[in-house]
């Protein structure tokens, strides 16, 4: 089993209600996975060893790399489990996961800075659905009162506290129009996407992840904004030549994707986000969800590992 990384679904609340958000397109079928198993009572010790084991287990199969992250929830808004997990994690002794990583949109980011470096966060990967501010808020619809920094200044204030910087471009045609419309990507592609660069280092980025918004089968508000405002396939082509030709492969990874180094950016392009290409031996992740289980898909109770 070769496993690319670990993502901790961290269970708690979101403030922001994102339009591509797919977490309720499949969580009718899947409660058990959500079931909420971190209580922090009085059965803290026997959900304390379940989560030291599977984290023991995660690092038994070589996992390096761990990601916080979440269905419908910011991490940040959940310390008594990120001071659970520095707790196992203590606990592994040489052992330990080293490589950790945070995912979010933003919110609450800044004034925690110092707490996340307690709990050895060394990347945050910054969730972006458009590089303007305003239209970034409006996709995420997050709440006016968290509106209360500027993509550039969160982007510089990552790097002043000297943490990595990963933007994850949730592409959509509503928040990144001026990259993929018609005249852009066709009659002036290259323009588009060195422009498209330029934000990237102007914002400071290490690593960048294009990112292909999932759509379940089901329909609803959230299947069919994305279905909507997903970019043409031929966009995606596009994107693949202009990286292959203007960057440099550096490796490729567990899952197949290929990372590139273009303007000293690490670029990826993930067009499978749910990792739901096929049967294989290589995972692109294993999550712990909230039921302190581990599985191999999100939404999916049968790739239950342990």
């Amino acid at each position: 089993m070769n496993i690319q990384s670990a993502s901790l679904d961290v269970p708690g609340g979101c403030p922001n209600k994102c339009k591509f958000c797919i977490t309720d397109t499949w969580k009718q079928g899947d409660l058990e996975m959500l079931h909420n198993v971190f209580r922090f009572d009085n059965d803290h010790n026997l959900i304390f060893n379940d989560f030291y084991e599977r984290l023991l287990f995660l690092r038994q199969q070589n996992v390096d790399t761990l990601v916080f992250t979440g269905s419908s929830s910011e991490a940040i808004y959940n310390k008594p489990y990120l001071d659970m997990f520095a707790e196992a994690n203590k606990k592994l002794g040489n052992n330990r996961f080293i490589n950790i990583e945070i995912q979010t949109s933003g919110v609450k980011l800044q004034e925690n800075f110092d707490y996340l470096k307690n709990i050895g966060i060394k990347t945050i990967s910054l969730s972006l659905a458009s590089f303007n501010t305003e239209k970034n808020f409006e996709i995420m619809q997050t709440p006016n009162g968290l509106k209360t920094w500027t993509i550039s200044d969160l982007c510089m204030d990552i790097k002043k506290a000297d943490f990595n910087l990963r933007l994850s471009l949730n592409i959509n045609t509503d928040g990144y129009s001026k990259y993929l419309g018609i005249s852009d990507y066709v009659l002036n592609k290259n323009n588009a996407f060195e422009n498209l660069f330029k934000v990237c280092i102007l914002l400071k980025a290490d690593q960048i992840t294009f990112r292909k918004l999932y759509s379940s089968k089901e329909y609803g508000i959230v299947s069919n904004w994305i279905k909507e405002n997903s970019a043409h396939p031929d966009w995606w082509d596009i994107l693949t030549s202009y990286i292959m030709k203007n960057g440099r492969a550096l490796n490729k990874l567990p899952f197949g994707a290929i990372k590139y180094s273009i303007n000293g950016m690490s670029t990826i392009i993930d067009d499978d986000c749910m990792a739901k290409e096929g049967v294989r031996n290589n995972f692109k992740y294993l999550i712990l969800r909230r039921n302190c289980r581990l599985y191999s898909e999100w939404d999916d109770p049968a790739s239950l590992i342990f």
